[in-house]
C-alpha cells in the first residue's frame, strides 16, 4: 500500500495590533502554501540540520520528495510567489537529510546523503540562483558517514559529521573544516560512542551492532565557535541472550 506526504511550508509575518496602539505589538500572520504532495516520509526531518535560509528578499528551503530527491524552493516575500522545486541530487533513502545555508556574497550551499554513505555539497554557480550548482564528494577514509551539521562563516566551512568505522567499534563525532574554495577538509574527532566496550554474557541482553546519534549543534559568536550535542545509545534493535561463538 503505498502512502503519500504532503509537505506544508509555514510562512509566519509580523504587523502591528493598530496604528493607534500606544505600546506598538507584533502578532505572527501565518501563511500556509502547499509545497509537494509526494514528498518523503522524512521530507523535513533531522532537526539539528537547518532546512530554511532568508534573505531581505527571499527565503529558501530544501527537502527530500518522494523518490528521495533532494528539492530546493524559493519564495519571494514581495511577489508572495513560490518557486517550482529545481531538484539538486538523488540520495540513497529518506534518511538523506538536505541541510542549506548562505554566504555573506549569496551563494547557497545544500549538504545532503549520508547514511552510511559519502556525503554531497552542492554550490550555486551564482548568488542566490537556485537554477545552477557545482558539486563535491565528502568521504573520510574507509568510514560511513551520515547526518551532516554545517555553517558557513566568512570564507570557511565548518561540519558535524557522525562517521563510523564498522566492525563493532564506536561511532565518532568529527568536527571538520575548510575553505570554501578549497578541496581539502581538515579534522578532528571530539567524541567517541563506548558500545564498543559492551560485554557478551549470558544473564544481560546486549546490543549485537551498537550504535549511537549524537544531536549535534554549532554557533558562532565573537570569533568563537560553540558545539554542543548528546551522545544518544539507542535502544537495542537486535538482541540475544546467548553467546553466539559457543
Amino acid at each position: 500500500m503505498l502512502k503519500f506526504w504532503s509537505f506544508l511550508f509555514f510562512l509566519c509575518l509580523f504587523g502591528a495590533c493598530s496604528k493607534e496602539a500606544s505600546v506598538p505589538c507584533r502578532h505572527p500572520i501565518t501563511h500556509v502554501l502547499l509545497v509537494s504532495d509526494a514528498v518523503s516520509s522524512r521530507a523535513s526531518a533531522y532537526i539539528d540540520s537547518n532546512k530554511i535560509i532568508e534573505t531581505e528578499e527571499s527565503v529558501y528551503f530544501v527537502y527530500l520528495d518522494s523518490d528521495f530527491n533532494v528539492a530546493i524552493q524559493k519564495f519571494d516575500k514581495k511577489t508572495q510567489l513560490l518557486s517550482e522545486p529545481f531538484l539538486i541530487g538523488n540520495t540513497y533513502d529518506n534518511h538523506g537529510n538536505p541541510t542549506i545555508q548562505i554566504d555573506d556574497n549569496g551563494y547557497i550551499y545544500v549538504m545532503y546523503g549520508g547514511h552510511a554513505n559519502e556525503i554531497f555539497l552542492a554550490t550555486t554557480i551564482a548568488p542566490y540562483d537556485i537554477s545552477n550548482w557545482k558539486k563535491e564528494t565528502i568521504t573520510i577514509d574507509n568510514m560511513i558517514l551520515t547526518y551532516p551539521v554545517f555553517m558557513v562563516i566568512s570564507d570557511k566551512l565548518f561540519l558535524l559529521l557522525r562517521t563510523q568505522e564498522g566492525g563493532g567499534k564506536g561511532d565518532v563525532l568529527f568536527f571538520m573544516s575548510k575553505d570554501i574554495n578549497s578541496v581539502e577538509w581538515k579534522r578532528k574527532a571530539l567524541f567517541c560512542g563506548n558500545h564498543d566496550k559492551w560485554v557478551k554474557n549470558h544473564e544481560i541482553l546486549y546490543r549485537m551492532d551498537g550504535y549511537n546519534r549524537f544531536y549535534a549543534n554549532m554557533s558562532y559568536s565573537n570569533g568563537r565557535i560553540h558545539i554542543s550535542f548528546q551522545n544518544l545509545e539507542y535502544v537495542p534493535q537486535r538482541y540475544s541472550n546467548v553467546d553466539e561463538g559457543d
